[in-house]
């Protein structure tokens, strides 16, 4: 109800206030987190033509855990990568990301996975601009951006792309200036046709 995800323990009710007013009980599907270090960009994370700095900003969950990533004075494929092995199935990719001086952010699958699946994402305006994804406005400059897909049954990356515009294609380089990027927190994959709500991992 103050605007932040919280979290509850095993068994106790879930309740969404994202329509305001009155909140309703959230259902839904069990699902397994299978990125590690969800939060912390500094572990477990490929880092391509930029720097990740922990622990810069308000998370949506109110606490100073958010990272800032920030693209190189390069002109070259910038981004963040973790690599995962999935089964022939659909899968949901999801970040919470907050504009820190970029305004486009790309989501995709390593080729491996699927060589075209991707998505394109305004952090300004909160509107997805090219591709499949979907975006949430949680308030305070968050978005949470998604993807949902069929992958194949393989070992590759899951990526976020820095881009420059909207209509950028898939895995384009772009041109950073050692300032401006993106805050990030929370990404998550998992098994199913949608994204659920965040399950934090520290590491499992």
């Amino acid at each position: 109800k103050d605007g932040f995800i919280e979290e509850v323990g095993a068994n106790v009710p879930r309740l969404d206030y994202s329509n305001g007013g009155c909140p309703s009980l959230l259902l839904e599907p069990t699902r397994l987190q299978k990125i590690p270090y969800s939060e912390d960009f500094t572990s477990s994370w490929g880092l391509g033509n930029l720097t990740v700095s922990a622990n810069q900003a308000i998370s949506p969950n109110g606490t100073l855990s958010a990272d800032k990533i920030i693209a190189n004075s390069v002109t070259s494929a910038i981004r963040i990568w973790n690599t995962q092995t999935t089964s022939a199935s659909d899968h949901s990719l999801s970040f919470f990301v907050k504009y820190n001086g970029k305004q486009f952010v790309q989501l995709l699958f390593g080729g491996g996975l699927n060589p075209t699946a991707y998505s394109n994402f305004d952090l300004i305006n909160g509107i997805v601009t090219s591709g499949i994804g979907e975006i949430k406005d949680l308030g305070n400059g968050w978005y949470r951006i998604s993807i949902s897909t069929a992958l194949l049954a393989a070992t590759d990356q899951v990526y976020l792309w820095v881009i420059d515009s909207a209509n950028a294609s898939r895995g384009a380089s772009s041109t950073g200036n050692g300032v401006d990027g993106y805050y990030v927190w929370g990404a998550q994959l998992e098994q199913g046709s949608y994204a659920t709500s965040y399950i934090p991992n520290f590491g499992n």
